[in-house]
């Protein structure tokens, strides 16, 4: 009910009162608090690996980079957002860590918009079904929602994809936080930490999240997936930090 509130009292806000871009300040140009040149001068990369979203060189002659060549991960491909720099992630610790939903729901928005994109100019590669990052219990106790979950539902409604039911995908191990650790130690944080099942009736999911590092989350999930009976697993992230 809150949440419905929340939502009831900014659509009247802003049916009422013009949009302001909150990067310049001034009168948006465009049905959000971002205008369309602010929008346009946002971090991203022009080539990126297909498979890891890592940014590569523009003269780059692979479409994959040389990690996932010599040692490709469980997930099969990675459509990114942003680049992880400024404004990105200072409006994502806003979110993750202090509820600031605004910024969550211009990322998604825009995030979808790319999507929606790639996805008529390629409808076989559409997934069946979206995975949004699993939390531990104690950990959305903590913070107080899943911040990936959120995300999903933004990217769900805008593309019409359902989600995977909760039931299906759970995360048993109360791991460090990543962005703590070593590579080699997120590689070991994250051995065991979900539990997949039922299935049986997708073949290709994308796994939902808001921020990408060396991507050891998301091949630990992608691997669980597949050995489950999960055909093709794509990466969907706002941001990836290159």
């Amino acid at each position: 009910m809150k949440n419905f509130l929340s939502s009831c009292l900014y659509f009247l806000e802003k049916t009422l009162l013009p949009y302001h871009c909150m990067l310049c300040l001034k009168t948006s140009d465009q049905r959000r608090d971002l205008c369309c040149q602010c929008q346009a001068n946002l971090p991203t990369s022009s080539y990126t690996c297909l498979q890891c979203g890592l940014a590569l060189p523009a003269a780059t002659p692979s479409l994959r980079c040389g990690q996932c060549i010599q040692r490709p991960p469980h997930f099969d491909d990675t459509i990114v957002g942003f680049d992880y720099q400024t404004p990105i992630n200072y409006w994502l610790k806003q979110f993750k860590f202090h509820k600031k939903g605004l910024y969550a729901r211009i990322l998604s928005e825009i995030y979808a918009e790319k999507l929606a994109r790639i996805l008529e100019n390629n409808p076989e590669n559409k997934p069946q079904a979206l995975v949004p990052m699993p939390l531990h219990w104690r950990r959305i106790t903590q913070r107080g929602f899943n911040q990936a979950y959120i995300i999903t539902q933004y990217l769900s409604q805008k593309l019409g994809i359902p989600i995977i039911k909760h039931s299906c995908i759970t995360r048993m191990k109360y791991t460090k936080p990543q962005s703590s650790l070593h590579l080699q130690a997120r590689r070991h944080n994250m051995r065991g930490a979900f539990s997949v099942q039922n299935m049986a009736s997708v073949e290709h999911v994308a796994i939902i999240d808001d921020i990408i590092t060396t991507g050891n989350t998301v091949n630990e999930l992608s691997q669980q997936l597949k050995s489950h009976g999960i055909k093709r697993v794509s990466v969907w992230a706002l941001a990836r930090v290159n």
